[in-house]
């Protein structure tokens, strides 16, 4: 990782564990560098001379968890994921690497993605917004007012009841454990004919009262 803070750039060793460890990393030692001594460091091309043995020629490395470390396992979240080249030699003393450093992203660093860290929660979805041709996050929509996700980040599951008459077809559902006498079900009342459908109306009422509910 560099650090320009200092008249010489100053490196230290990349970390998969934190992206403040592993968003910086720009290229991997050339050379044994000492602490407090000047050494190179390759950005692009081949590194050689270094352990590979673990690896196989043509694998991808990453930064590994343990500091300064190199892996052929791409890390997952929360580590940070940072691409580093590509073993091209397999040898426990002569190995060789290409680098091509390209850091790992986070969702809201993408161009097309906006997060609101003002009204950033838990339960989020990201809707797209052709207004603004970004993708955004929003609370998810409700149903009578009742949230799509429940308490727990476990998803609300709902009851249905369907019947059908001479005239209509009458489709309900509410949340699981609403009593059918209860008023809050959303109901649904096809009109049948000979010819099909005719016409779709909806109310609320309770499931009970489906066939005197007022629709619209």
């Amino acid at each position: 990782m560099l650090n320009l803070a200092l008249e010489n750039a100053s490196i230290v060793l990349a970390d998969a564990d934190t992206e403040a460890l592993s968003a910086a990393t720009f290229g991997i030692t050339t050379q044994s560098i000492t602490d407090g001594t000047e050494g190179f460091v390759t950005t692009f091309g081949v590194v050689r001379g270094i352990d590979t043995s673990a690896i196989a020629a043509g694998a991808p490395i990453y930064p590994s968890s343990t500091a300064g470390g190199f892996t052929a396992t791409r890390p997952t979240a929360p580590a940070h994921t940072v691409f580093l080249g590509w073993v091209i030699k397999s040898h426990a003393s002569s190995g060789e690497i290409f680098v091509n450093i390209s850091n790992g992203w986070e969702l809201d660093e993408l161009h097309n993605v906006y997060i609101n860290p003002s009204t950033q929660a838990n339960n989020d979805a990201l809707i797209y917004d052709s207004a603004t041709s970004l993708w955004k996050n929003q609370a998810l929509k409700t149903i009578n007012s009742n949230s799509l996700i429940g308490s727990g980040n476990i998803v609300t599951t709902y009851i249905r009841r369907h019947e059908t008459t001479s005239t209509y077809d009458y489709l309900g559902f509410a949340l699981s454990g609403t009593a059918e006498s209860t008023a809050t079900w959303t109901l649904t009342r096809l009109t049948l004919s000979s010819s099909g459908i005719s016409a779709v109306m909806h109310a609320t009422d309770s499931w009970t009262n489906r066939t005197t509910a007022v629709y619209s």
